[in-house]
């Protein structure tokens, strides 16, 4: 599994099981991101870069801003949520779900 970038740089990339990377700014978890379709992945920070633990797309990145259940398991693992603006299209967002869910396969997903 490869783990790219940090927090605070520009750009975070994930590499899908097709080799496309896919670029995505890093975020604390109480962000609110805006009302506008996109990708997102709840990470967890390693010294290597980010690990991925849930990998989604929305109609809305808002409806993931706001944690519902800071109690459950994902959120007591996740340090970052990951997100970029997307298609509004949703399969054009769901085929870079599989993507890179099956390159990293994030417990989460599964």
């Amino acid at each position: 599994m490869r783990l790219w970038g940090r927090a605070n740089t520009e750009a975070i990339r994930f590499e899908g099981e097709s080799r496309r990377l896919y670029l995505y700014s890093a975020h604390d978890l109480d962000v609110q991101l805006k009302d506008r379709p996109g990708n997102f992945i709840y990470a967890r920070e390693t010294e290597d870069g980010f690990e991925p633990l849930f990998v989604g797309e929305a109609s809305s990145l808002s409806l993931h801003s706001v944690a519902k259940d800071k109690e459950g398991p994902l959120l007591k693992e996740a340090t970052h949520i990951l997100a970029h603006l997307s298609s509004p299209a949703a399969e054009e967002r769901r085929s870079e779900v599989w993507d890179i869910v099956q390159e990293h396969r994030p417990a989460y997903n599964y």
